[in-house]
C-alpha cells in the first residue's frame, strides 16, 4: 500500500553530513538538516550501494521553477500531499516536471516548382499523388494537406521535440552524495519530498524514504509501492534557479501499473 505520511518538507539548509562510513545502521545516507518555524528536522536522503546485487542510481536536474510554484509558494514546514498529479507529488516517471524537453526549429527549404513535363506526367499517370478523397480538377502542385493544416505541417515539419533528460548514474553511494552535495551546496532553500516520522529518543522528526518508492521487486519493499509518492530532494538558489537529486535503486523498475508495481 501506499506510505501514510508522504508529504514535502520545505525549508532552510541548517546542516548536512554523511552517516558515519563504518557505523551507519542498517542504510548509508546523506542528512540534511532543515529549519522550519516548527523547529528542526532531520531528512535522510538512502544512497545505499552496499546491499549484494543493488547498486545505487541517481540524476540531477534543472528544474523549470515556474512550474513548481504551487509547492515553492508554501510555507516552511512540512505539508502532507495525497498521492495524486493535482496534488503536487512527486513521479519520476509520469511528473511532466521531471522530464527536460529541447525544441529544435529546423530551417525550411524552398522546394522547386516540378517542370511543367513532370507535372504534366502526374496528370495523366497520378503519379506520386496521396489519396485523400475527392478533389476536384487534377493535381499540379504540393499537396493540400500543406493549404488545409498549415500549422499542423508546421509542427510536423519545422519542429522537432527532444527528451533531453539526463541519463540514471550508476555507481557508488560516495559517488551519488558528491553530486547531492555539490548540488545543495548554495542552496538558500531546500524542498524536500519523502514520508514523515515522528521524534525519538531525543531527535527531531525527519523525512526517509527519500527515493523512488514504486517499482521494487517481490520480496523487497514492494508492500510500500504506490504512484505519486517519489521521493526528491530540490535545492533553490540564490538567483532562484533550482534543481533536483533523485535516486532509486537497480533493483527498481521504471515501469509501473497504477499501483505502482513493476509491469513485466
Amino acid at each position: 500500500m501506499p506510505l501514510e505520511d508522504y508529504g514535502v518538507l520545505l525549508g532552510t539548509m541548517a546542516g548536512y553530513h554523511r552517516d558515519a562510513p563504518n557505523n551507519f545502521g542498517k542504510f548509508f545516507h546523506g542528512h540534511i538538516d532543515v529549519q522550519t518555524p516548527g523547529g528542526l528536522y532531520n531528512t535522510a536522503i538512502d544512497v545505499d550501494s552496499e546491499r549484494p546485487g543493488v547498486q545505487v542510481q541517481w540524476k540531477v536536474l534543472q528544474l523549470r521553477s515556474s512550474e513548481w510554484q504551487s509547492i515553492f509558494s508554501l510555507s516552511d514546514g512540512f505539508h502532507r500531499l495525497a498521492p495524486t498529479a493535482s496534488s503536487g507529488a512527486v513521479d519520476y516517471y509520469r511528473d511532466s516536471r521531471m522530464q527536460q524537453y529541447q525544441f529544435i526549429v529546423l530551417p525550411q527549404v524552398r522546394r522547386e516548382r516540378p517542370p511543367w513535363w513532370r507535372r504534366l506526367g502526374d496528370v495523366f499517370h497520378q503519379r506520386d499523388i496521396p489519396d485523400i478523397g475527392p478533389v476536384a480538377g487534377p493535381r499540379l502542385d504540393t499537396p493540400l494537406t500543406v493549404r488545409e493544416s498549415p500549422a499542423l505541417t508546421f509542427l510536423s515539419s519545422a519542429v522537432k521535440v527532444l527528451n533531453v533528460t539526463p541519463p540514471w548514474k550508476t555507481g557508488t553511494d560516495v559517488q551519488a552524495l558528491v553530486d547531492l552535495e555539490a548540488m545543495i551546496v548554495d542552496a538558500a532553500r531546500v524542498v524536500i519530498f519523502g514520508e514523515s516520522y515522528l521524534p525519538t529518543n531525543g531527535r527531531p522528526p525527519g523525512l526517509h524514504d527519500i527515493h523512488q518508492n514504486q517499482g521494487d521487486p517481490p520480496g523487497s519493499f514492494q508492500h510500500l509501492d504506490g504512484i505519486w509518492q517519489d521521493g526528491a530532494t530540490i535545492a533553490i538558489h540564490s538567483d532562484g534557479t533550482a534543481a533536483a537529486f533523485i535516486n532509486r535503486f537497480s533493483t527498481q523498475s521504471d515501469r509501473t501499473d497504477n499501483n505502482g508495481l513493476p509491469l513485466p
